[in-house]
């Protein structure tokens, strides 16, 4: 279909004088994603760090527990989705008029709502959680179980994180978010193999936490001293 549109459609739109793209702007616009690009790679990158540890270091069984149990993660983020559909365009609204006490209040506001869905994954999770992941991956899975906390602990700071991956593009904050996400990335790499040996598959997924905590507290920090520039530029 991609190639029946660009090689079909795009010549006889381009006669018709309908479509008539400028690309002058194309090396802008590439400067501009670029950061976005960057910080899609670390998040896998940030991701794959521990299951690789724990596949150098506990071997291949060990490797199927946690990505069994790490399926939570993978299906918050992906209810995540829709949730960001709705606050998104409300509060670019919010930020075009830069504006920080409406953009703090409506922040509280969204913080509140994942905060309250963190909480029910977590409780949901520890309660039903072992035995749904056992009834679908058989009984060895149950011995593994340690590994659930953590887990639920990551599902949870990636819905934080997700959110200000999403509000720092119409904030403009593209390099403060690259940094913040580099630095994350940076802790695991270094500690993720030491902790791993000594704490087992347990010890790989708190590091990949200690990395999303400290990513979250750098995206909360960069907020506020972007917020209080618009306090400032609103004093002139």
């Amino acid at each position: 279909m991609l190639l029946i549109f660009l090689f079909f459609y795009v010549p006889r739109l381009k006669t018709s004088g309908l479509f008539c793209p400028s690309y002058n702007k194309v090396a802008n616009l590439l400067k501009m994603c670029f950061p976005l690009m960057l910080n899609g790679m670390i998040n896998a990158w940030l991701i794959y760090l521990p299951r690789h540890a724990v596949q150098t270091i506990l071997g291949n069984e060990v490797l199927g527990y946690y990505g069994s149990i790490s399926i939570i993660i993978v299906f918050l983020s992906t209810i995540s989705v829709p949730i960001y559909a709705v606050i998104l365009p409300e509060l670019s609204k919010y930020v075009s008029k830069r504006d920080p006490k409406i953009i703090r209040g409506y922040l509280f506001k969204v913080f509140q709502i994942l905060a309250l869905i963190g909480i029910i994954t977590f409780a949901i999770g520890r309660l039903i959680g072992p035995l749904a992941l056992t009834i679908v991956y058989g009984d060895s899975l149950h011995n593994h179980m340690e590994i659930l906390t953590p887990v639920l602990i990551n599902a949870i700071l990636l819905l934080f994180v997700g959110f200000f991956d999403s509000y720092f593009i119409p904030l403009n904050r593209r390099k403060s978010l690259l940094f913040a996400n580099i630095m994350a990335l940076v802790i695991c790499i270094i500690f993720v193999n030491r902790i791993t040996e000594r704490y087992g598959a347990i010890g790989a997924a708190y590091t990949m936490a200690g990395s999303l905590a400290v990513r979250l507290v750098i995206l909360c920090l960069c907020n506020e001293i972007a917020l209080r520039k618009f306090d400032a530029a609103n004093l002139i």
